[in-house]
């Protein structure tokens, strides 16, 4: 992996000048930049075999799905934070490919990470009827922290774009792309002085 041969060799040229350098802060940027390639590498990856994949449709648990989304998150983010699930035991199940509804939860939850602050790291994850006559259950992820921009909302769906300085720019077009495979729909909200608000509606069973 030439991305890797770059980061160990900005490494290595770290201990030789020593902290002390110009050339040490330098060296750090190139170490950054290329985790972040290597981070852009594999959400690519999992982009386009989202596209070619067809989805295999069943009846997935919501709290199952979730739990597995926070499990490869808590792998992935040693950040601490309060997490707090809060599902409707009317409606456990929807329906979907468990493997894309994951992915969508495990992107949105790690954005959620992301946005965090320090001081009140809080995460809820509730879901609720809108109606009884819908066809649809809606999961909320809330999330305390920094808000994203009105005018950088459509932007973030888009690959590439982010307003984070270490981002890939593809965890929100992965979600978004699972969700739309899956017959689902998300947005974005925020709530300035709050948090963000994450809506997602998906199918129920049958």
């Amino acid at each position: 992996n030439p991305i890797t041969v770059i980061g160990g060799n900005a490494r290595r040229m770290q201990k030789r000048v020593g902290a002390e350098s110009e050339l040490y802060n330098i060296c750090e940027s190139i170490v950054e930049e290329s985790r972040r390639l290597e981070r852009l590498v594999v959400d690519i990856g999992i982009y386009i075999e989202m596209i070619q994949r067809e989805p295999k449709y069943s009846v997935v648990s919501l709290q199952s799905v979730i739990s597995g989304a926070l499990s490869r998150l808590s792998m992935k983010d040693s950040r601490a934070a309060r997490v707090e699930v809060m599902l409707d035991p009317a409606f456990p199940d929807v329906q979907g490919d468990y493997d894309d509804l994951e992915t969508m939860f495990f992107y949105l939850l790690e954005n959620s990470f992301e946005a965090l602050r320090p001081d009140n790291p809080y995460v809820r994850i509730t879901s609720r009827m809108q109606n009884l006559a819908s066809y649809f259950v809606q999961v909320e992820i809330f999330n305390t922290g920094s808000t994203p921009r009105p005018e950088d909302i459509e932007h973030l769906y888009a690959p590439f774009f982010s307003s984070k300085p270490m981002g890939t720019g593809f965890g929100l077009p992965i979600a978004r792309l699972a969700a739309r495979k899956n017959l689902a729909s998300l947005a974005l909200f925020p709530m300035p002085g709050e948090g963000t608000r994450c809506l997602i509606e998906l199918p129920l069973p049958g």
